[in-house]
C-alpha cells in the first residue's frame, strides 16, 4: 500500500523540480538522461555531444545538485530508497544458490550505488574501492582494492 506524501514532501518535490526546470535546456536534458542511464558515454551518444562536454556538465555544481535532486524526486515518487536496493543486493550476494556471475554483478552494482566505484582512470581502467562491512557476518570487516582493466 502506497503512502500518501505529506504537504512538506510535496513542497520539497516542487522546490527541487523548480530548481531543475531553471537549468538551461541542454543541462536539464543531461540531468534527465544521466539519472536514467547512469553512463556518461551513453548520455553523450544520446545527446550527440562529446564526452568532454558531458564531463564539463558533470563538474558543474548546479548540474551535480540537480542530479541529486532528480534522484531524490524519483525515490520519493517511487517510494524506493537506496536502503531498499542495498538490502536486496546484499541478499543476492549472500545467497549461495545464486550463480557466481550474478553475485559479482550484484557486488559491482552495490559498489556503484554506495559510491565505492570510482570514476574511470585516463587509461580506461576502473578502480573499485570496496569496504566490506557486514556483508558476511562470520568474517571480519576488511577493505578490498580491485582494479578492473579492459581486456585487449
Amino acid at each position: 500500500m502506497r503512502r500518501i506524501p505529506t504537504a512538506q514532501e510535496m513542497l520539497e518535490i516542487a522546490t527541487k523540480e523548480d530548481f531543475i526546470r531553471k537549468l538551461p535546456r541542454r543541462k536539464r536534458r543531461f540531468v534527465e538522461l544521466y539519472t536514467l542511464l547512469l553512463d556518461p558515454k551513453k548520455v553523450a551518444k544520446e545527446m550527440r555531444l562529446s564526452l568532454t562536454t558531458i564531463y564539463k556538465y558533470m563538474k558543474d555544481k548546479k548540474v551535480q545538485q540537480a542530479i541529486e535532486y532528480q534522484k531524490e524526486i524519483i525515490s520519493m515518487r517511487n517510494q524506493v530508497t537506496q536502503d531498499y536496493y542495498i538490502t536486496k543486493l546484499k541478499e543476492i550476494v549472500e545467497d549461495k544458490s545464486v550463480k557466481a556471475s550474478e553475485r559479482i554483478s550484484a557486488i559491482q552494482l552495490l559498489a556503484k550505488i554506495t559510491g565505492h566505484l570510482a570514476d574511470k582512470t585516463p587509461d580506461g581502467a576502473q578502480i573499485v574501492i570496496f569496504k566490506q562491512e557486514g556483508l558476511v557476518p562470520a568474517q571480519e570487516d576488511k577493505t578490498i582494492d580491485i582494479q578492473i582493466t579492459k581486456a585487449e
